[in-house]
């Protein structure tokens, strides 16, 4: 978990620093967020087991659960952090999109073609201003001469986003793509985004809106299980070992029927055998979860 939360700190950090300049660092800071968002929510899916939950082949309930539910429960600390970790990197990756995504100019519609068709040709900017539209907006331009074909000059201009402009000075070099027409068809790759990306960045968008859907639901559904769920003793078996964590099945009865729940916890002193306690729906007997492996605890028995 440390290494995940450095790794946030580290992404973080670099996000910060490439503003609002952007480029590789940004790209390297996004990494990082992502690398320490997942290596934390690993951990946060195996929650550091308290002193009490020790492992026995004796269930003992702990007191807390003999509290009468609906129970005050909080969210032990470790998913706070994974909340945080979460919400960086979704920064991190919003400003990554928006800076080659957002920050770029839209195609033109021969922009494809221009691209898959057209000479490479090397251009210098010679020149850059700010100029007001008819509200008062501020335009950003680049002013570029190149040759072609070979010994015939010609100058142009594109209007970019600030970005961009605060980006690139007179006498940088850009990449241009040329079609031989009337007037040539010039296409700047590095200026433009890719014809897909919005699509592309709606889909991304949708899936981390369901992402966030889907972990929210399992935070409700802990939440609910702890605050009123049934306690019952349940077998550890199939222990598979995850770095430090464990990950096993918990069998447990309800009205003589056996269930199974899935936990993970880092716990080292787990063992197949160990009795644990599981809390189960009053109505849906089958869903349950481990105690000693949810993200809240009782703070309120009575």
């Amino acid at each position: 978990m440390l290494a995940g939360i450095a790794l946030d700190l580290a992404g973080l950090g670099l996000v910060i620093w490439s503003l609002p300049e952007g480029g590789v660092g940004l790209a390297a800071g996004v990494v990082c967020l992502l690398a320490g968002a997942a290596l934390t929510t690993r951990a946060a899916s195996a929650p550091i087991t308290e002193q009490s939950a020790s492992t026995s082949t004796t269930w003992h309930m702990p007191p807390a659960l003999r509290a009468k539910a609906p129970r005050s429960v909080k969210m032990q600390p470790l998913g706070r952090v994974i909340a945080l970790v979460w919400i960086a990197a979704l920064i991190g990756i919003g400003l990554f999109a928006a800076e080659r995504v957002l920050g770029l100019n839209p195609p033109g519609a021969s922009h494809r073609l221009v691209v898959a068709e057209g000479a490479d040709v090397r251009a210098e900017i010679h020149d850059k201003t700010v100029r007001e539209n008819s509200r008062g907006e501020p335009r950003y331009y680049l002013y570029y001469h190149y040759e072609y074909p070979q010994g015939s000059r010609a100058r142009a201009s594109v209007s970019v986003p600030q970005g961009i402009y605060d980006d690139y000075q007179v006498n940088d070099v850009i990449a241009l793509k040329v079609l031989p027409s009337e007037p040539p068809a010039v296409a700047i790759p590095e200026f433009t985004r890719d014809p897909f990306a919005l699509q592309g960045l709606l889909l991304g968008a949708c899936v981390a809106a369901l992402l966030l859907v889907y972990l929210d639901s399992q935070r409700r559904r802990q939440r609910r299980l702890v605050s009123t769920g049934l306690p019952v003793s349940g077998t550890v078996s199939d222990i598979r070992r995850r770095g430090a964590s464990r990950s096993y099945h918990a069998r447990y009865q309800v009205g003589g029927t056996e269930h199974t729940v899935r936990a993970s916890e880092r716990n080292p002193e787990r063992r197949n055998g160990d009795q644990v306690t599981v809390l189960h729906d009053a109505e849906d007997p089958g869903d349950g979860i481990v105690y000693e492996a949810a993200l809240y605890r009782v703070v309120d028995a009575a």
